[in-house]
């Protein structure tokens, strides 16, 4: 047996290496034409074409078109379409063009004949009950994808290349340049499919694009096409149940259309249209062979109460095709779509029309497969081989099976013509290694503060340096680092180190903390500061890995700790006095720390629950006090889907943080209870608890919010936006903080700081569907928080 398998998969080999060869070297006639209904005249989308007694064809565009590469001495071509009566086409002595018409099939039967003998629901029941049987008919797969993606972009939001890759840059109130309006991919790859074993490997053989698109971002290989068996499709954590799915009964309502012919096929075309608008679903067509129950095509596209992010319209148009061993395998997939992102409506926007289009050819069906691909690390990879980018004319003009339309052609022309007039400023642009950046800053210790801040990098090396001035300090402040990063970059390990000198105006620790930009405008404009400050002259270096499946990170600081004091009571529109800022015991620090981070979505895939765990532990001595001190903090933060929605689910997030130091901990190593500043909150923080009163040595937290996301709110029908509505959030918080007499927080003692309340996200701004709003409301509970009262304002995303 084991020398049967062996002398397949050699055959096997020999007969893929020698397709490739043919592939790139065999002379070809190339065939471009229309496909038409001979009665309506109109064009047939989707028509199959297939060189007889080869595995080589094509489908039609959908105006029809269609372009086939046939070996010579090839004689015939198989043309056939739903509905229609196959076609054999003799091609000697033809010319270049064909004008190709089918004749709708004389034994069509409209759904009124067919009604008696069996029902729409009764072919959906059946195909769902046979779908587990005729999948694991497909056990292995091998062939020829070719891959074409056009995407057309206007607005003035754009991409363009880098050094690195690609950049999305933007242009407030202006269009994208020219050479940034179209791009187009096109590949051919050999793609290996282990169903039972779900591996994937796919390798690009011969690819171009546009030269406005650096060939190493090519590497477009849509093989792995979305599978209408599966329960659901998953779009942007847009969940849309297939016409196929164990609950279809609960989403759609099936029509049968007619029972037409494919071949010597009867096939019914049944209408999908949804039942539900609170749900999303799909509205459309699939064709379904009868006997066997396979799909034999699907044209579906979102109905008009299902919302994906940033699509305004998609439609997928996918077919199957019968191997010889009666296997029905997907063998061709077309996808357009209109996306649209308002970053700020009419100023920083952008529209992109897509179409990708998927043809596999020289099929291989349940036969054994390279042991090559069993021994990569990741169940699904791309490669790329070395004469990929030869760039040679012929072969595209020989073997691509969709024409290039006249728009294409002139923007291939054009594209290449602006990229080669730019191409010096574009080498200019590669070639920059410096950056920098102003440093505006505002707070009750360093008043006004000015600066800037500049980089130099090369490769994996970085220097950063900077300052600022403090008017309230009457005195500069600054910091230079040297960064390198990705030493080690592979999937096992990524490593970084860093070091540093400084002398800065540095934020007493708290556990949640806002970026300093907020915290200046909150100080300047609300008269609200949310941090504590003390100054630190040293240097620190440190190291971060990222392993397969945990982070981690440690440092080593040495540095000088001094107290400041408050340099100003007045903001834009306040005068009233300010928080003092506290001291701390000023001495000489030597300091080391590490932590790590795991996250349960490095691990568990294909799920809506997720688990992180976070630890942080701290080690150090104060030289003049001769004292030494310690602390260790943990987080466990539990997301616990628990309620299908048709978008991300109905969850339960529990967040539980806690930590202890000794008693000899400095003030600004100790723990502080996290609040909203202003009005400005986020996870994690109390809203009703004034800032930086509660803290100490020790402490317990736990906060719950419950989502019950927008289901509500589309049940009731009340009007959406970008096809969505609000979510509802139940929120709660509750903590203890245990401090010492010498402490300069206070303590919760044995009661606990408890608020309850509830929050709204998804609120649109209308002139975004990038950024939303969020709002959220606290009442405390018991005797620490009663009559308290706190609320916020934050920023949430549309998925």
């Amino acid at each position: 047996m084991s020398s049967v398998k062996t002398f397949s998969f050699l055959l096997i080999t020999i007969l893929i290496a020698f397709s490739l060869t043919k592939l790139q070297s065999q002379n070809v006639n190339v065939f471009n034409g229309i496909v038409i209904d001979t009665e309506t005249k109109k064009p047939i989308a989707g028509a199959t074409l297939r060189v007889l007694n080869t595995e080589r064809g094509t489908y039609t565009s959908s105006s029809g078109k269609f372009r086939l590469p046939i070996p010579i001495g090839a004689k015939i071509i198989k043309v056939s379409s739903l509905g229609y009566e196959t076609k054999f086409l003799g091609i000697e002595g033809k010319m270049d063009t064909l004008y190709i018409g089918l004749k709708p099939s004389s034994i069509k039967m409209k759904s009124v004949e067919v009604t008696g003998k069996i029902d729409a629901n009764e072919i959906i029941k059946r195909a769902i009950e046979r779908k587990e049987e005729n999948l694991k008919k497909l056990k292995t797969f091998s062939g020829m994808l070719y891959s074409k993606l056009v995407l057309e972009l206007a607005g003035s939001i754009f991409g363009g290349p880098t050094q690195g890759g690609f950049q999305v840059s933007s242009t407030i109130g202006e269009t994208a340049p020219e050479k940034f309006k179209m791009f187009v991919l096109e590949t051919f790859s050999k793609t290996y499919r282990d169903f039972e074993k779900n591996i994937t490997r796919t390798d690009i053989i011969q690819r171009r694009q546009t030269s406005n698109i650096p060939p190493q971002q090519n590497l477009l290989a849509i093989g792995n096409f979305m599978n209408f068996y599966d329960d659901e499709i998953e779009m942007l954590d847009t969940k849309i149940p297939t016409p196929l799915s164990s609950s279809a009964f609960s989403y759609y309502n099936f029509e049968l259309v007619e029972r037409n012919t494919l071949d010597d096929r009867f096939v019914y075309l049944i209408k999908v249209q949804p039942v539900t608008t609170a749900y999303p679903a799909f509205t459309g067509s699939v064709s379904i062979v009868e006997g066997t129950y396979n799909l034999v095509e699907v044209s579906l596209q979102p109905s008009e109460n299902t919302s994906i992010p940033f699509l305004d319209s998609l439609k997928f148009l996918q077919k199957f095709e019968e191997s010889s061993k009666r296997v029905w395998y997907p063998s061709f997939l077309e996808l357009t779509a209109k996306v649209r992102v308002d970053v700020i409506k009419g100023m920083l926007d952008a529209t992109a029309f897509a179409t990708a289009t998927s043809i596999y050819s020289e099929t291989i069906i349940n036969e054994p497969l390279p042991d090559s691909i069993y021994e990569a690390e990741k169940p699904r990879i791309i490669t790329v081989s070395k004469g990929a980018d030869s760039t040679r004319t012929e072969f595209w003009e020989n073997n691509s099976l969709r024409e290039i339309t006249p728009r294409e052609l002139s923007m291939y022309h054009e594209v290449d013509s602006l990229s080669a007039i730019s191409d010096s400023l574009e080498k200019e642009k590669s070639a920059k290694f410096f950056d920098y950046y102003p440093d505006i800053r505002f707070n009750r210790v360093c008043s006004i503060g000015l600066g800037a801040w500049a980089s130099l990098f090369y490769n994996k090396v970085s220097l950063n340096f900077g300052g600022y001035y403090s008017f309230g300090q009457k005195k500069p402040f600054g910091e230079v680092s040297l960064n390198l990063t990705n030493i080690f970059d592979s999937s096992a390990l990524n490593l970084s180190m860093y070091g540093k000198y400084f002398s800065t105006i540095e934020n007493i620790t708290s556990t949640i903390d806002y970026p300093f930009l907020v915290n200046t405008l909150t100080s300047a404009i609300f008269h609200e500061d949310y941090f504590d400050y003390y100054k630190k002259v040293g240097w620190r270096a440190g190291i971060s890995a990222r392993l397969p499946f945990v982070q981690l990170f440690g440092f080593v600081e040495i540095a000088k700790y001094d107290s400041l004091q408050k340099t100003t009571n007045n903001s834009i529109f306040s005068s009233s006095i300010w928080r003092n800022n506290p001291a701390i015991v000023p001495d000489n620090y030597r300091i080391i720390a590490g932590g790590l981070y795991l996250n349960s979505s490095s691990f568990l895939r294909n799920t809506d629950f997720n688990a992180s765990v976070k630890l942080n532990a701290m080690y150090g001595d104060m030289e003049e006090q001769n004292t030494l001190f310690h602390l260790f903090e943990g987080e466990l933060k539990l997301v616990i889907p628990t309620f299908y929605t048709g978008y991300t689910p109905m969850n339960l997030e529990l967040l539980f943080i806690g930590g202890k130091s000794c008693k000899t901990t400095p003030y600004q190593e100790q723990f502080r209870m996290p609040t909203r500043l202003s009005i400005i909150g986020q996870s994690g923080v109390f809203y009703s608890a004034p800032i930086g009163v509660f803290g100490g040595n020790e402490y317990y937290t736990a906060h719950i919010n419950y989502n019950l996301t927008d289901l509500w709110w589309r049940a009731i029908g009340l009007p959406r936006y970008e096809g969505r509505g609000i979510d509802l959030i139940l929120s709660g918080s509750s903590g203890r903080y245990i401090s010492h007499p010498s402490s300069y927080y206070k303590q919760t003692g044995n009661d606990y700081y408890s608020e309850i309340g509830f929050g709204l996200s998804r609120i649109p701004t209308f002139i975004s569907n990038v950024g939303y709003l969020s709002f959220d409301a606290r009442w405390g509970l018991g005797p620490l928080a009663h009559g308290s009262f706190g609320w916020g304002l934050g920023v949430s995303l549309p998925f």
